[in-house]
């Protein structure tokens, strides 16, 4: 923060007049992108009325933020059928309904 005041200050001394602007990159470095994830699978479940990430927690989720379709492969969740349809169960994302939308439509919907 020291260093980050005196190129502050150095800048304000060189242009007084002028309105500067600090802007932070704090995603991955201040900000754990894990509950991130983990909100956006749980917000899809609840527009697509299912329940595939029911359960799952900022732990579960050891990809980084654009790595999700990683995380997707890795669960247990069905592949799609020729008819769009999923059905059965998972193991550790909850039942799966048989209109919740395909696998492959939830990896698009997350890129």
């Amino acid at each position: 923060m020291r260093r980050l005041a005196a190129h502050y200050d150095r800048f304000r001394s060189e242009y007084p007049e002028d309105q500067l602007l600090i802007v932070f990159d704090i995603d991955g470095t201040i900000l754990d992108m894990r509950h991130m994830v983990r909100y956006v699978l749980l917000s899809f479940d609840r527009a697509h009325g299912s329940d595939w990430f029911h359960g799952l927690t900022a732990a579960d989720v050891t990809v980084h933020e654009n790595q999700v379709d990683q995380l997707l492969g890795d669960m247990a969740l069905p592949a799609p059928s020729p008819s769009g349809r999923t059905g059965g169960t998972s193991s550790g994302a909850g039942s799966l309904r048989p209109s919740s939308p395909p696998i492959a439509r939830t990896r698009a919907c997350l890129m």
